[in-house]
């Protein structure tokens, strides 16, 4: 998610505490895994394709989904009994 809002490697790479090669590496692993170009790379710079938005909203409801679990987990007095919510 950094890269994608920072529009650059080396910035993204700072923000996560890691230089600017490992970053690329995953983020090119990650498109090979599912398949999909998520960014595209130029001279001038970076730019979300139309999949690497629609990833991006996707893992921003995951991990927003993630929180919520996290605080109706944690909300309960004896720990969950059941999912909070089905997907």
């Amino acid at each position: 998610m950094a890269v994608a809002e920072e529009l650059h490697f080396g910035r993204a790479a700072a923000r996560l505490n890691m230089t600017q090669p490992p970053l690329s590496r995953q983020i090119q692993k990650l498109e090979k895994t599912i398949g999909v170009q998520l960014f595209e790379r130029d001279n001038r710079g970076v730019a979300l394709t139309a999949a690497g938005s629609v990833f991006l909203a996707d893992a921003v409801k995951l991990l927003e989904l993630a929180a919520q679990w996290s605080r109706d987990f944690r909300s309960r007095p004896h720990g969950p009994s059941r999912c909070p919510r089905s997907l």
